[in-house]
């Protein structure tokens, strides 16, 4: 730099100093809060969406699967014996309806959910659907019980609980596949990709050479130790590098959040075993990866003191030549 210093005029090499200082934190400013702003939005997706939809489906799948186990397993002979519940009682209570009724409203919710696209959604629809259906055969089976015909209320009673084993839940299970993959999409971001951090450490090393190197041109042409602003102008963008990379270094804990996820969702279910839903440990986890502080806000702020920075360290240096032609 030494051998351009001379051959260009002092005014000059300043103002192209001050450009090129002035692109750098632009840059960085750009790359970083991109970067920043995908990555969180990522994570935001994870513990708004997918985390909600393991916990619905998993919901979902224990209040029906328990309330047609009391369904099914009642006696339709109502001169049977044992402990066996009766099932004129059972239905004559009507808990079926109010549980395919809230299951029927959860669904609903999970399918205005941003997880997959609204054809991964159909599922849903289809088994609401489903569900209504299952009512049906239930309420037909209540019918013929009070009409004492207890072997035409327990093939509808079978009937229903083959549609949910065999189309509810299998379409409910179908659905956990979509959750995997959304799940999978947001892990594997490019937003979090390594390569996505070039966007702002490239600025912010170009950005902190041109400084370091601006100082000692400064010193060496005004026998100037140090110029205040631009030192300030050094530290700050070093702390802004370190906003930007707060993605990367809080990694580990939305890559755990994803992990501890996929275990749950990739996990068979079946009647002996039902979809988990995530602990409170996990959740907490989930939303402290997803949670940046409020830090996309501080760096336009930081990027502008900054740029005020640079202009005032050169401001007085220019000063001394403003007579001069450039």
């Amino acid at each position: 730099m030494s051998s351009i210093a001379r051959s260009v005029p002092t005014p000059k090499m300043l103002r192209r100093l001050r450009i090129a200082l002035v692109v750098a934190v632009v840059a960085m400013l750009v790359g970083g809060l991109s970067t920043f702003l995908g990555g969180y939005a990522a994570a935001a997706s994870v513990a708004d969406d997918v985390v909600p939809s393991v916990a619905g489906v998993s919901a979902v799948w224990r209040q029906l699967r328990d309330a047609d186990s009391r369904i099914s397993d009642c006696r339709t002979d109502p001169a049977g014996g044992g402990d066996i519940l009766d099932c004129a009682g059972v239905l004559a209570s009507g808990e079926y309806r109010g549980v395919v009724a809230d299951a029927v409203q959860r669904l609903a919710v999970l399918a205005e959910r941003d997880v997959g696209d609204d054809a991964d959604r159909q599922v849903l629809r289809v088994a609401q659907g489903l569900l209504i259906r299952y009512l049906g055969l239930v309420e037909q089976a209540n019918l013929s019980l009070g009409r004492g015909q207890g072997v035409l209320a327990g093939a509808y009673l079978r009937y229903a609980s083959d549609l949910l084993h065999d189309s509810v839940l299998t379409e409910l299970d179908g659905y956990r596949k979509v959750i995997d993959a959304e799940l999978a999409e947001q892990r594997d971001s490019t937003w979090r990709a390594p390569a996505s951090t070039l966007l702002w450490l490239l600025p912010l090393a170009s950005g902190l050479a041109l400084l370091v190197l601006t100082q000692l041109y400064l010193a060496g042409r005004f026998r100037r130790r140090l110029n205040v602003p631009l030192a300030i102008a050094t530290v700050g963008l070093a702390g802004l590098g370190l906003v930007a990379g707060q993605p990367v270094l809080t990694g580990g804990r939305f890559a755990s959040a994803t992990a501890g996820l996929e275990r749950l969702v990739d996990a068979p279910a079946s009647d002996a075993s039902q979809p988990a839903a995530p602990d409170r440990r996990l959740v907490d986890l989930t939303h402290a990866a997803a949670d940046s502080h409020s830090l996309q806000y501080l760096m336009p702020l930081l990027a502008l003191a900054l740029l005020a920075l640079i202009v005032a360290g050169f401001r007085e240096r220019l000063r001394e030549y403003e007579f001069e032609s450039p």
